[in-house]
Protein backbone atom coordinates (compact mmCIF):
# COMPACT_ATOMS: atom_id res chain seq x y z
CA UNK A 1 0.00 0.00 0.00
CA UNK A 2 1.45 3.36 -0.54
CA UNK A 3 2.62 5.85 2.08
CA UNK A 4 1.71 9.15 2.09
CA UNK A 5 0.63 12.43 4.21
CA UNK A 6 -2.87 13.42 3.79
CA UNK A 7 -4.41 16.62 5.18
CA UNK A 8 -7.50 17.01 5.76
CA UNK A 9 -10.76 16.34 8.17
CA UNK A 10 -12.83 14.55 5.57
CA UNK A 11 -11.41 12.30 2.77
CA UNK A 12 -13.17 11.05 -0.22
CA UNK A 13 -10.39 10.44 -2.96
CA UNK A 14 -6.81 9.63 -1.87
CA UNK A 15 -4.93 8.03 -5.06
CA UNK A 16 -6.39 6.40 -8.27
CA UNK A 17 -6.84 2.71 -7.79
CA UNK A 18 -8.39 -0.24 -9.90
CA UNK A 19 -11.92 -1.52 -10.15
CA UNK A 20 -13.04 -3.86 -7.30
CA UNK A 21 -9.63 -3.71 -5.33
CA UNK A 22 -9.84 -4.50 -1.85
CA UNK A 23 -7.16 -2.35 0.45
CA UNK A 24 -5.75 -2.81 4.08
CA UNK A 25 -6.08 0.59 5.89
CA UNK A 26 -5.00 2.36 9.10
CA UNK A 27 -4.82 6.19 10.28
CA UNK A 28 -3.70 8.38 12.65
CA UNK A 29 -3.47 12.13 12.51
CA UNK A 30 -0.50 14.37 13.68
CA UNK A 31 -0.30 17.91 14.39
CA UNK A 32 2.42 20.34 15.81
CA UNK A 33 2.33 18.14 19.06
CA UNK A 34 3.26 15.24 17.60
CA UNK A 35 1.12 11.81 16.14
CA UNK A 36 -1.37 9.78 17.40
CA UNK A 37 -1.24 5.97 17.42
CA UNK A 38 -2.37 3.80 14.47
CA UNK A 39 -6.09 2.73 14.31
CA UNK A 40 -7.00 -0.40 13.65
CA UNK A 41 -6.84 -1.86 10.42
CA UNK A 42 -9.80 -1.62 7.81
CA UNK A 43 -10.45 -3.43 5.02
CA UNK A 44 -11.85 -1.51 1.92
CA UNK A 45 -12.94 -2.45 -1.51
CA UNK A 46 -12.86 -0.41 -4.14
CA UNK A 47 -16.28 0.17 -6.01
CA UNK A 48 -16.72 -2.25 -9.24
CA UNK A 49 -16.44 -1.00 -12.66
CA UNK A 50 -17.64 -2.10 -15.92
CA UNK A 51 -16.50 -5.64 -17.07
CA UNK A 52 -14.63 -6.21 -20.31
CA UNK A 53 -15.88 -7.80 -23.21
CA UNK A 54 -16.63 -11.64 -23.50
CA UNK A 55 -14.19 -13.41 -25.19
CA UNK A 56 -14.19 -16.37 -27.40
CA UNK A 57 -18.05 -16.15 -28.36
CA UNK A 58 -18.85 -19.02 -30.60
CA UNK A 59 -22.37 -19.42 -32.50
CA UNK A 60 -22.63 -23.37 -33.90
CA UNK A 61 -26.03 -24.71 -35.83
CA UNK A 62 -27.55 -27.89 -33.84
CA UNK A 63 -30.60 -28.33 -36.09
CA UNK A 64 -33.01 -26.22 -38.25
CA UNK A 65 -34.19 -23.99 -35.52
CA UNK A 66 -31.36 -24.08 -33.16
CA UNK A 67 -28.04 -22.17 -32.31
CA UNK A 68 -25.68 -22.92 -29.47
CA UNK A 69 -23.66 -20.14 -28.09
CA UNK A 70 -20.92 -20.25 -25.58
CA UNK A 71 -18.38 -17.61 -24.71
CA UNK A 72 -15.68 -17.26 -21.81
CA UNK A 73 -16.11 -14.28 -19.23
CA UNK A 74 -14.43 -11.32 -19.49
CA UNK A 75 -10.46 -11.46 -19.19
CA UNK A 76 -10.89 -8.02 -16.67
CA UNK A 77 -14.27 -8.53 -15.08
CA UNK A 78 -14.00 -5.55 -12.61
CA UNK A 79 -15.66 -7.07 -10.22
CA UNK A 80 -18.57 -9.63 -10.03
CA UNK A 81 -20.07 -11.05 -13.23
CA UNK A 82 -24.16 -10.97 -12.04
CA UNK A 83 -25.06 -12.12 -15.95
CA UNK A 84 -24.94 -11.56 -19.46
CA UNK A 85 -27.19 -10.18 -21.88
CA UNK A 86 -27.37 -12.22 -25.08
CA UNK A 87 -28.70 -10.45 -27.91
CA UNK A 88 -29.17 -12.34 -31.48
CA UNK A 89 -31.28 -10.83 -34.44
CA UNK A 90 -32.55 -12.18 -37.65
CA UNK A 91 -30.22 -11.18 -41.11
CA UNK A 92 -31.41 -13.34 -43.85
CA UNK A 93 -33.46 -16.25 -44.89
CA UNK A 94 -32.51 -18.92 -47.06
CA UNK A 95 -32.40 -17.73 -50.68
CA UNK A 96 -34.57 -14.91 -49.57
CA UNK A 97 -31.92 -12.22 -49.29
CA UNK A 98 -31.61 -9.66 -46.19
CA UNK A 99 -34.10 -9.12 -43.58
CA UNK A 100 -34.18 -6.35 -40.76
CA UNK A 101 -35.98 -7.79 -37.65
CA UNK A 102 -35.87 -6.30 -33.61
CA UNK A 103 -33.21 -7.94 -31.95
CA UNK A 104 -34.02 -9.91 -29.17
CA UNK A 105 -32.18 -9.72 -25.90
CA UNK A 106 -32.11 -12.65 -23.68
CA UNK A 107 -30.60 -12.25 -19.86
CA UNK A 108 -28.80 -14.77 -18.63
CA UNK A 109 -26.22 -16.04 -16.35
CA UNK A 110 -24.78 -18.64 -18.19
CA UNK A 111 -21.79 -19.16 -20.33
CA UNK A 112 -23.54 -21.29 -22.75
CA UNK A 113 -27.18 -20.87 -24.51
CA UNK A 114 -29.18 -22.45 -26.60
CA UNK A 115 -31.56 -20.46 -28.80
CA UNK A 116 -34.13 -22.40 -30.19
CA UNK A 117 -37.79 -21.74 -32.37
CA UNK A 118 -35.27 -20.12 -35.38
CA UNK A 119 -35.52 -20.36 -38.87
CA UNK A 120 -34.58 -22.89 -40.75
CA UNK A 121 -31.56 -22.14 -43.21
CA UNK A 122 -31.63 -18.63 -41.72
CA UNK A 123 -28.55 -16.80 -40.87
CA UNK A 124 -28.21 -14.84 -37.52
CA UNK A 125 -26.20 -12.48 -35.72
CA UNK A 126 -25.49 -12.67 -32.11
CA UNK A 127 -23.11 -10.65 -29.51
CA UNK A 128 -23.01 -10.57 -25.58
CA UNK A 129 -22.61 -8.28 -23.10
CA UNK A 130 -21.55 -8.96 -19.39
CA UNK A 131 -22.46 -6.98 -16.31
CA UNK A 132 -21.50 -6.37 -13.06
CA UNK A 133 -23.52 -3.66 -11.30
CA UNK A 134 -22.57 -2.04 -14.42
CA UNK A 135 -22.79 -2.95 -18.49
CA UNK A 136 -19.78 -3.66 -20.01
CA UNK A 137 -19.36 -2.95 -24.02
CA UNK A 138 -20.29 -5.92 -26.75
CA UNK A 139 -18.61 -8.24 -27.63
CA UNK A 140 -17.55 -8.73 -31.61
CA UNK A 141 -20.50 -9.97 -33.92
CA UNK A 142 -20.71 -13.74 -34.99
CA UNK A 143 -22.70 -14.87 -37.70
CA UNK A 144 -24.30 -18.20 -37.67
CA UNK A 145 -26.85 -20.02 -40.30
CA UNK A 146 -29.19 -22.43 -39.12
CA UNK A 147 -29.63 -25.79 -40.83
CA UNK A 148 -32.15 -26.36 -43.31
CA UNK A 149 -34.94 -27.96 -42.77
CA UNK A 150 -36.17 -31.71 -44.25
CA UNK A 151 -39.39 -31.15 -46.65
CA UNK A 152 -42.32 -31.51 -44.93
CA UNK A 153 -44.30 -32.97 -47.68
CA UNK A 154 -44.37 -34.58 -51.40
CA UNK A 155 -43.77 -33.00 -54.13
CA UNK A 156 -46.90 -31.16 -55.81
CA UNK A 157 -48.15 -31.22 -58.95
CA UNK A 158 -46.11 -33.89 -60.36
CA UNK A 159 -47.12 -34.81 -63.78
Amino acid sequence: MPNGTFVSSSIEHLFDSPSNTKWQVRVRTENDAGASPWSNELELTTAEGAPGQVTDLTAIPTGPTSIEVSWRPPIDPNGVITGYTLVYNLKSMGECGPRTSTPIQKHVRSETQTLDGLLPDSTYEVHVIAHTSLSGPQSKVVTVTTEEAAPTGPPNNVR
